[in-house]
């Protein structure tokens, strides 16, 4: 098949609509796989940017006014994650059968509804509820529609465009957290105000892309993926790999699973990095002082990680696995053992945020580079739940080890031996997907899509 015509139908009919097609796409040189790319940037922008980057100024002044703990009220970020890990599974099989417009704009209502919906919470349980509703809304676009696109419309530089897409996300919170503030402190309800306010921004900045701009593959407009007549790219237009009932059996996908789990680890780890030099105040009170700048610095390495990350695995894998896990080790161990010098405390910082850049970038790629395009978005589906299924108890583990006599010392020790399993895990990763893809008659595929002229090596 290539884009949706056999290879048999080899009249001028079939090639002449592929031709239409392709130069309906290409009008001044433009594809609409460009399209493509920056709608993937603002759904991932606005989802993780509201979602992930905003909902921390509401946890102080809902929990007073319901005159509960925080921690009482934050609660639903755990039923949210485990909906998450829940609904990864069924909705990446979806992905992979149901029109993409359909699906994402009914997951944009479900996360921006809930949102705004939070509004008219009169208990905190309807927090919970809602919680679990808006992680279900959240899940393809946290883990799946950016890889999925892309590596659907491009043939090339797959990398270096997932890593621009989810580069911007924190830029909303950087807009909306002062005007979600400064609406919260209006009054003593003007947290329901800000709430409704960003649920309708999250519905009114997704869906105009996810019903008039998505389209699930090239086919669907009569093209093929950009990059495709790249001499480089071989055979661009049918989809080649593991089928994921057999790699879902592998040692290959297990090491894939750790590799996502301890970037998890990481990850939310990261989120205690303010608390750890807040701690530090007795002995080193400019560090203290500094705890909000030190966590910005934390977002500035994840900006500039998903960039670079995305354009080193576009050239190897391993490369760009190794990266990752030694800029996260040496970022914590900066943060560990140097806490009297400020600077090497923003050093370890950017360094931290590089490697958190990993898992948003790092896992779809070894997905993709290990078992192939065919079932893509099932097996990244299944590999990215247990990723959030750790995100659940993560952050009650590292608020537990935080509180004992030890401090936050044990949490950065665990974060650099994850960087370390991370790296192996991924190494010998790859190293079985070149003789699974042997053994499956994919010798071709040398551990990586056969469309992306990405190195594993």
């Amino acid at each position: 098949m290539i884009n949706g015509f056999s290879q048999a139908d080899g009249s001028d009919s079939g090639r002449g609509a592929l031709m239409d097609g392709n130069a309906r796409g290409k009008r001044g040189g433009f594809h609409y796989a460009y399209a493509i790319a920056f709608a993937c940037m603002v759904m991932a922008s606005v989802a993780l940017g509201f979602m992930y980057g905003c909902s921390g100024i509401f946890f102080t002044p809902v929990s007073s006014y319901f005159g509960v703990p925080v921690a009482q009220l934050v609660l639903y970020m755990s039923v949210f994650n485990a909906a998450i890990a829940l609904a990864l599974p069924p909705i990446g099989r979806l992905m992979g059968r149901a029109d993409l417009r359909v699906l994402l704009s009914i997951c944009a209502v479900l996360l921006g509804g809930s949102y705004a919906l939070m509004s008219r919470c009169t208990a905190i349980w309807q927090f919970y509820l809602l919680g679990a509703t808006m992680g279900v809304g959240m899940t393809p676009f946290v883990y799946l529609v950016v890889p999925t696109l892309i590596n659907s419309w491009f043939a090339k530089r797959v990398g270096f465009l997932i890593g621009l897409c989810m580069a911007f996300s924190g830029i909303i919170g950087m807009i909306f957290n002062p005007i979600g503030t400064q609406i919260i402190r209006s009054g003593p309800e003007g947290w329901r105000d800000a709430y409704l306010l960003f649920g309708c921004l999250i519905m009114a900045g997704i869906l105009p892309f996810t019903m008039f701009v998505v389209r699930n593959a090239p086919a669907d407009r009569g093209l093929e993926p950009y990059g495709a007549d790249d001499p480089d790219i071989v055979d661009a237009s049918a989809p080649k790999g593991i089928p994921a009932a057999t790699a879902l059996r592998t040692p290959v996908f297990k090491l894939i699973v750790v590799f996502i789990v301890m970037n998890t680890v990481v990850q939310t780890m990261s989120s205690f990095i303010p608390s750890y030099a807040e701690s530090l105040g007795a002995s080193y009170p400019a560090v203290a002082d500094a705890s909000g700048l030190i966590m910005a610095t934390v977002q500035v390495g994840n900006m500039l990680g998903l960039l670079v990350l995305g354009f080193v695995n576009d050239r190897s894998l391993r490369l760009g696995v190794l990266v990752a896990g030694i800029a996260g080790a040496a970022g914590i161990a900066l943060l560990l053992f140097f806490p009297a010098r400020i600077l090497l405390m923003y050093l370890g910082a950017l360094a931290l945020g590089v490697c958190y850049a990993s898992t948003s970038i790092e896992t779809s790629l070894l997905v993709r580079g290990c078992f192939g395009s065919q079932d893509y978005t099932v097996i990244t589906s299944r590999v990215s739940a247990f990723g959030a299924g750790f995100a659940v108890i993560a952050s009650p583990l590292w608020g537990a080890i935080s509180a004992t006599p030890l401090g936050y010392a044990p949490m950065l020790l665990i974060g650099i031996v994850s960087c370390a399993i991370s790296i192996a895990a991924a190494t010998m990763a790859l190293s079985g997907a070149k003789a699974l893809a042997m053994d499956a008659g994919e010798a071709g595929m040398d551990a990586r899509d056969s469309r992306t002229p990405v190195s594993a090596g």
